[in-house]
């Protein structure tokens, strides 16, 4: 995660803390377009890695059991998951990652006569596509009988942005991860229909 998504992390907990404390409604969190769909067709399976960070994990969030979440979502939806070990042997690598990166800010707020102690934690899901890819100048090297270095490529991505309390976190960042697989899914059988 770059210092500048760290810095919108911390400027929106402390807005979400300081600016807002009197009005502790939840936000919808902010979805982004899906890019990258049609880079989906063809592949025929792939594995999945999930990574946290350690707010993430102090959120509640675990990495095996929404590893198994989002497995068995894709596995109920007819898509085939394979083991990390199986993917590397599979044409390209192709695999799934989440990236769920949470910040951790408790807060006082003087907010009219009483005092108000509110831990909150700002997050960002990134759900990911990667392949292999090479170069254009690297293929033809390759095409001419040469050796050339594929490339890990972000082929399709979502994000999602979100604060939480932190008695709801692990449930609201579990929601989104299910939600996202959800979107994901749905893209990936449109490129792959079954039948």
């Amino acid at each position: 995660m770059g210092r500048k998504a760290m810095i919108a992390l911390n400027l929106l907990l402390m807005f979400r803390i300081c600016g807002f404390a009197q009005d502790l409604q939840r936000e919808e969190p902010q979805r982004s377009v899906i890019s990258g769909r049609e880079t989906l067709k063809g592949v025929k399976e792939f594995s999945v890695g999930i990574v946290l960070n350690a707010f993430a994990k102090d959120a509640g969030v675990n990495a095996t059991q929404t590893q198994t979440d989002v497995e068995l979502k894709l596995r109920s939806l007819g898509i085939h998951v394979v083991s990390e070990d199986e993917s590397s042997k599979i044409l390209g690598r192709p695999y799934l990652q989440i990236t769920i990166v949470a910040i951790g800010k408790t807060g006082k707020c003087s907010c009219g006569p009483n005092a108000v102690t509110i831990t909150n934690y700002g997050y960002v899901v990134d759900l990911s596509f990667h392949e292999d890819a090479v170069l254009y100048p690297d293929a033809l090297r390759i095409r001419e009988g040469e050796s050339a270095d594929a490339h890990v490529l972000e082929t399709l991505g979502i994000v999602q942005v979100g604060v939480a309390e932190k008695a709801e976190a692990a449930k609201e960042i579990r929601s989104v991860v299910a939600d996202m697989v959800s979107t994901f899914a749905n893209n990936y059988l449109a490129e792959n229909p079954k039948g």
